[in-house]
C-alpha cells in the first residue's frame, strides 16, 4: 500500500479460491486486497466539478502499474469533490467471471480507507493528533458506497442487463414516438377542422358578396370587390369642396334684383314710361364681396342707364362700367364692390370734407 499526495493504491495481484457458492452467485464480490484503490482529487489537475469517466481514468493511471486501457475501474463521488476509484486488471477480471454474473463489487473497503471521514460522509476536520483512527473507533461504512463500485460495466456489461437496458430504451423511445404520433395526429385533425371552418366562412362570405354585388366577372376576391365598391361610393358621395366653401348670398342677389330696371327714362329728360331698357345678360356672379354683371345692350347710353339704376344699391359701390363693341353689339361689364355701412359713412364724410373750401374747413 502506497500513500502519496492523498492518493492510495493497493496492489490487486493476489489469487482467490473460487467456491461453488461464488460460481452460482449472480452478484459476485471479491476481497478488497485484489483491487487497486485510490482517492482522486480532480481539482488538483484543474478538472471541472463533474469530471468524466475518461478524465478520472487518466488520474487513476498515475497510481497503477499498468496502462489504464488494461484496467477495468469503477468510480464513486465522495465529499469535498473527491472521488473513490476501484480497479482491477482486465485479465484478472476475465479469470474471475463465470459468465452468469450481473454485478461484481468489492466485499468491503480496505482498512486504510475505512477510517476516512470523507468516505463516511463525516465533515469533521481534525488538525491535531493522529488523523488515522482505528476501525473500532469509526462507525460502519455504508454498504451503498461499496455496492455502487460495480466493475461489470462498459465492455463487461452482462448481456442480460444490456438487453434489459436496450428494452427500456426501446420502450421509452416507442412511448415517445407514440406520444409524438398522437400529438401529430391531433394537430393535423385540428388543422383540418380549422381549414374546413375557414373554407365554410369564405364560401358564406362569397355568397353574401354575390347577393349584393352580383357574380364576379373578373374573379376578384370578395374583399377586393367590397373595397372597390366602398371607394367608388366614397367618391360619388363625397361633397364638392367648392360647395362646402360656398356662402349664402341670397340677400345680395335680392338687392341687385330690386334695383334691376323695368322701365327707364331717356337721357334726353323726357318722361316716357313706355321706353324700355333692353338688357341681355350673359352672366351674373354674386359673392359676399363682389357682384359682376356681363350684359349685351343696344347702345353705350343703355349701359349708362343700367349703371344709373344699380348705383343706389346700399352698401355697394359701383365702379365705372367697361364697355366694348363686338359684332355691332355693346358688351358691358358692371362691377359692384361690397362696402359695409361704417366704411360707406366714412367715405361720405371724407368726400364732404374734401368738397369744403379752406375757409369753411377753418
Amino acid at each position: 500500500m502506497n500513500r502519496t499526495n492523498d492518493m492510495h493504491v493497493t496492489n490487486g495481484m493476489h489469487q482467490e479460491t473460487h467456491t461453488s457458492s461464488a460460481a452460482i452467485s449472480r452478484h459476485r464480490t471479491l476481497e478488497p486486497h485484489q483491487f487497486f484503490w485510490a482517492v482522486l482529487d480532480p481539482r488538483q489537475a484543474g478538472i471541472a466539478r463533474h469530471p468524466s469517466e475518461q478524465q478520472l481514468g487518466y488520474l487513476l493511471e498515475r497510481f497503477v502499474p499498468r496502462p489504464i486501457e488494461e484496467i477495468q475501474a469503477a468510480y464513486q463521488p465522495l465529499s469535498n469533490g473527491l472521488w473513490l476509484a476501484c480497479g482491477l486488471l482486465r485479465e484478472r477480471l476475465d479469470e474471475q467471471l463465470f459468465g452468469n454474473e450481473l454485478t461484481l463489487t468489492p466485499s468491503a473497503l480496505p482498512e486504510f480507507l475505512q477510517s476516512r471521514g470523507d468516505i463516511r460522509g463525516d465533515s469533521r476536520s481534525d488538525t491535531q493528533g493522529d488523523t488515522t483512527a482505528s476501525p473500532r473507533d469509526e462507525p460502519d461504512i455504508p454498504d451503498s458506497v461499496v455496492q455502487r463500485l460495480n466493475l461489470l460495466t462498459g465492455d463487461y456489461e452482462p448481456p442480460r442487463i444490456r438487453r434489459s437496458r436496450h428494452r427500456r430504451t426501446f420502450a421509452l423511445a416507442a412511448t415517445l414516438a407514440a406520444i409524438s404520433a398522437s400529438a401529430t395526429i391531433v394537430l393535423f385533425q385540428n388543422a383540418a377542422a380549422l381549414e374546413d371552418q375557414a373554407h365554410r366562412y369564405r364560401s358564406a362570405q362569397q355568397a353574401e358578396v354575390e347577393s349584393v354585388l352580383g357574380p364576379s366577372q373578373s374573379g376578384q376576391p370578395p374583399q377586393l370587390r367590397l373595397l372597390a365598391e366602398l371607394r367608388q361610393l366614397e367618391r360619388t358621395r363625397r361633397p364638392d369642396r367648392d360647395v362646402l366653401q360656398q356662402v349664402d348670398v341670397t340677400d345680395h342677389l335680392v338687392l341687385l334684383l330690386s334695383q334691376w330696371p323695368v322701365k327707364s327714362t331717356p337721357t334726353g329728360g323726357q318722361d316716357d314710361q313706355d321706353s324700355l331698357l333692353f338688357v341681355k345678360t350673359e352672366g351674373v356672379s354674386v359673392t359676399p364681396e363682389v357682384m359682376t354683371i356681363n350684359a349685351h345692350l343696344p347702345s353705350a347710353s343703355d349701359a349708362e342707364r343700367l349703371s344709373a339704376h344699380l348705383r343706389p344699391i346700399r352698401e355697394w359701390n359701383l365702379a365705372q362700367p367697361t364697355v366694348t363693341i363686338a359684332r355691332e353689339e355693346i358688351r358691358a361689364t358692371l362691377r359692384l364692390t361690397h362696402a359695409p355701412a361704417d366704411a360707406a359713412s366714412d367715405n361720405e364724410t371724407d368726400e364732404e370734407t374734401d368738397e369744403k373750401t379752406p375757409e369753411e374747413a377753418s
